[in-house]
């Protein structure tokens, strides 16, 4: 890639982009005066709805001042003018946002009935009679907008906004006058102390408006970054189409990848700068409003975050706005015009409002987990940057896998968009009829040597759609025969349906007929588009005379490394167990559903060597030959590794089934075939079976001598060490070899 060509389409895309003045003003201008009128709005409503204080009529207050309790003692007074009593209130500010007004009931009734009042209380001779009886009467409370005010219900309705108000208002004096009756009637029984009655008290939650805050301002920066990538990406590409300007610049000198390395630098920029100009101006305001609004103890109600959790949001901004740049990119390029552009990017706003909102909800904090989950763990590490006061106050142990996953998903979406510019029929898409029996037709009669990589994500999303439907009609089956249904329908049954449909040869897609030896200048991890790729064999020959003795090898090199990762692995996966102890459940409640009813044997065929097959026949096999096809060895095995652990559907082990992947992907990839993949995925998955089905019979009493040996000597700390020795050296040793290559697919259809 020659940068002065990737300068000066940058430079030539910036320019075009300042001459527009609607990107100007949306992502530069609009951030300087949002906030601050936000902040305005925002003090003016505080002024307006806050600080205007409730009216409350109390009706026959007469009865209640003449009436006499236990020992003969008046009860506690209610009002003290055109108050409540001051000694039912914490706070004395309180006491100044509620005016009670008296008289008598049938005014104070016309009253609230014009929305006068917006809560009116009575007392009448019979209820003050109850009370002082020691009976528990039910307080006679009336709200603006209820349907029926001299209703004797103990739930009140009301959709009025002031009479839910004044309810949350008078409430707190209603449970403090209560108490101070009991207080009275439990001296007047001889208690030894006014306060016997009332033990101790729970203080208060007050809920510090820079935790709302600290929530609120990491979704707007997000959401702000990607409004900052979708108009110039819709704008550098369909645009374009619509001008007719894209032609131009692809029969320029410049190669593909770097009219994309330009447009992605000028959409990162003005991303970035929206996102900083929104961070600076929201800041700003937060600032300004928190200053006019001081705390009661002389503090800012918005304190700013430190220098260095600044300068650290600022750094994970960059990698955020660079992944929103590259998708937008990738999607926006596949559209004819702007309209449809937006069209096409709103499912992606979507997502990522979806996404940031699991930041926003209770309980949520930054876990390992959460680091990886693209934008969410961003948002929450924003969070806890804004939150941040001083350099210890810093997440540091999840800035690094923070950072490295946006990095990555910045990476493979930047090569999405190559690929995408790099098909014409993407750049030159005409308008589209929507056919499906034409298309399927059209499948059918033109078969492709090998699948795509639309085709591999189409596999993916059949198999999910497949596990969820298969999975809720099995959901009353007995255990076994549901995992029989969802691996053979849901998972083996579309990849071997694509492959007999849609390509010529099926048995090299799903890799059980052996791809053929790499030439000696084949480099590790090039795609299958290189020049070293193998010519297609003819219809119906197979892939060669296969050496039988080459594959037990790679069996046996498969069995070796199954065996080295289980001991590591649980190691691992328990200590991270006593760090999070739901995740200890989850595996509980996994382990719980083993049938103790079932033999070993059974068990292990249904639910280690079966999902292997299957699982390996779609993820290692069509959809790992599809991404190769199109994207590259590297690009192939990343991408079907993310769908192997997404499929799974199981957030607590999303880690560890993506590394497995990586490891099974790897396996396929160098040995050319699926049966070291399948003695790997079985053997690991049957050890697990074996753990868990012990595990139950030694709880359930049954005595299993011979697994306390076995794990003994596989969980011992020199166990686990060696075998992630040799683990290490296995999986160096598989990264050095390299690729077998796809079918060159560039061939006529004749």
């Amino acid at each position: 890639m020659r940068w002065r060509v990737v300068r000066i389409i940058w430079f030539r895309e910036v320019r075009d982009q300042l001459r527009d003045r609607r990107t100007l003003f949306m992502l530069l201008v609009l951030p300087v005066i949002l906030y601050p009128l936000l902040g305005v709005s925002a003090n003016y409503f505080i002024f307006l709805f806050t600080e205007k204080p409730v009216v409350v009529g109390i009706a026959g207050l007469e009865h209640l001042q003449i009436a006499h309790d236990l020992g003969g003692k008046p009860l506690p007074p209610l009002v003290d003018g055109e108050r409540f009593a001051g000694n039912l209130f914490v706070e004395t500010a309180d006491r100044e946002l509620i005016h009670v007004r008296t008289g008598d009931r049938e005014a104070l009734h016309a009253e609230l009935q014009q929305g006068l009042l917006d809560a009116l209380v009575t007392f009448d001779p019979e209820w003050v009679q109850s009370l002082v009886a020691g009976q528990t009467p039910v307080f006679k409370l009336a709200l603006r907008g209820q349907e029926s005010v001299l209703s004797k219900e103990t739930v009140i309705e009301t959709s009025d906004d002031r009479g839910q108000k004044a309810y949350a208002q008078v409430l707190p004096v209603l449970r403090a006058w209560r108490q101070l009756i009991v207080r009275q009637r439990m001296q007047a029984l001889g208690a030894p102390s006014p306060q016997y009655a009332e033990p101790f008290r729970i203080p208060t939650l007050g809920l510090k408006s820079e935790f709302a805050f600290g929530r609120i301002f990491p979704f707007l920066i997000v959401m702000m970054s990607l409004t900052g990538a979708l108009y110039p990406a819709i704008d550098l590409c369909a645009g374009e189409k619509e001008r007719g300007t894209m032609e131009t610049l692809l029969i320029s000198p410049a190669g593909r990848s770097e009219i994309v390395a330009g447009k992605f630098l000028t959409v990162w920029l003005f991303s970035t700068l929206s996102a900083v100009l929104n961070l600076g101006s929201l800041g700003f305001t937060a600032w300004q409003f928190g200053s006019a609004m001081v705390a009661r103890h002389g503090e800012s109600a918005f304190p700013l975050p430190g220098v260095a959790a600044l300068v650290w949001g600022f750094v994970l901004l960059l990698p955020l706005a660079g992944f929103f740049s590259a998708i937008s990119l990738a999607v926006a390029v596949y559209a004819r015009s702007t309209r449809e552009g937006q069209y096409f990017l709103m499912p992606l706003s979507v997502v990522t409002l979806m996404l940031t909102l699991i930041s926003m909800m209770p309980g949520t904090e930054l876990t390992p987990l959460y680091s990886l989950v693209p934008i969410t763990g961003a948002s929450l590490l924003l969070q806890d940057l804004v939150n941040a006061r001083t350099p210890e106050d810093i997440p540091w142990l999840y800035l690094p896998p923070v950072l490295l996953a946006l990095v990555g998903y910045c990476y493979l979406a930047l090569q999405w968009a190559v690929h995408q510019f790099n098909e014409e029929g993407v750049l030159f898409r005409e308008a589209e009829r929507v056919d499906l029996r034409l298309w399927v037709r059209q499948a059918l009669r033109e078969k492709q040597p090998l699948p795509t990589p639309g085709r591999a994500l189409i596999c993916f999303l059949a198999v999910i759609l497949l596990q969820w439907y298969v999975g809720l009609a099995a959901s009353n089956w007995p255990l076994l025969a549901a995992v029989v249904a969802v691996q053979v329908i849901a998972v083996a049954g579309p990849p071997v349906v694509l492959a007999v449909l849609l390509t010529r040869y099926p048995l090299r897609t799903l890799l059980v007929t052996r791809l053929p030896s790499p030439p000696p200048s084949v480099v590790p991890g090039e795609g299958s588009r290189s020049p070293t790729s193998v010519p297609p064999l003819p219809p119906g020959e197979g892939s060669g005379v296969r050496d039988n003795q080459e594959m037990l090898v790679w069996i046996a090199f498969a069995v070796i490394a199954a065996l080295a990762t289980h001991g590591p692995l649980v190691t691992a996966i328990e200590t991270l167990l006593h760090r999070y102890p739901e995740i200890a459940e989850h595996l509980r409640h996994l382990e719980m559903q083993f049938p103790l009813d079932q033999s070993l044997p059974v068990l292990i065929l249904v639910l280690a060597l079966l999902p292997a097959a299957c699982e390996e026949l779609a993820f290692r096999g069509f959809i790992l030959t599809g991404l190769r096809n199109g994207l590259g060895t590297r690009q192939g095995i990343l991408i079907s590794s993310l769908f192997f652990a997404l499929a799974h559907g199981d957030p607590f082990r999303l880690v560890t089934t993506f590394l497995l992947g990586l490891l099974l992907a790897l396996l396929a990839t160098r040995s050319g075939s699926l049966g070291p993949g399948i003695a790997f995925h079985g053997l690991h998955n049957a050890l697990a079976v074996m753990a868990g089905w012990c595990r139950r019979q030694v709880e359930s009493g049954y005595d299993v001598p011979l697994w306390e040996q076995v794990e003994a000597l596989i969980y011992n700390p020199v166990s686990v060490a060696a075998s992630g020795l040799v683990l290490a050296g296995l999986t160096l040793w598989l990264l050095l070899q390299p690729p077998r290559p796809l079918p060159d697919v560039r061939i006529n259809r004749s």
